[in-house]
């Protein structure tokens, strides 16, 4: 079992400087939105959670990556508001970077599992694989 995650929606201070800050995701329409497309297609949908009223957004911009990595680069460059892991913001907020929007409309997410057939016989690799997230947990790489 892996630890409770939670995204977090950023944007640099310039950026919210010229833009302003949305209160709502809703309010979310009216500003450029960092988008992330899956190697299918598909782009990344929004969600948010406050008070049991659920909100999916399907965000709107002028620029549409593939990766965190990249959403995190253009949110500090004032592009934009990204929608990434919190843990990948974290240094760049208590820098003063970025800041952290609709905070209170950010869930936890569950914890993620690993499911596996356990009276098969693995390959050498996967047992591997499997005694190190028993001994060292998923996050400690």
């Amino acid at each position: 079992m892996g630890p409770p995650l939670r995204y977090a929606i950023v944007a640099s201070p310039a950026y919210l400087c010229q833009r302003g800050e949305p209160s709502t995701p809703h309010g979310l329409a009216y500003h450029d939105c960092i988008r992330r497309r899956f190697p299918g297609g598909t782009v990344a949908t929004w969600s948010f959670e406050k008070n049991n009223e659920v909100v999916e957004v399907t965000p709107e911009g002028r620029l549409t990556l593939s990766s965190a990595h990249q959403e995190l680069q253009a949110a500090l460059a004032g592009q934009g508001i990204a929608h990434v892991f919190e843990d990948y913001t974290r240094a760049h907020i208590a820098s003063g970077a970025l800041v952290e929007v609709l905070v209170d409309w950010s869930p936890r997410l569950p914890s993620w599992f690993l499911y596996y057939p356990s009276r098969r016989h693995h390959s050498a690799a996967m047992r591997a694989f499997l005694e190190h997230v028993r001994l060292f947990g998923p996050m400690s790489t």
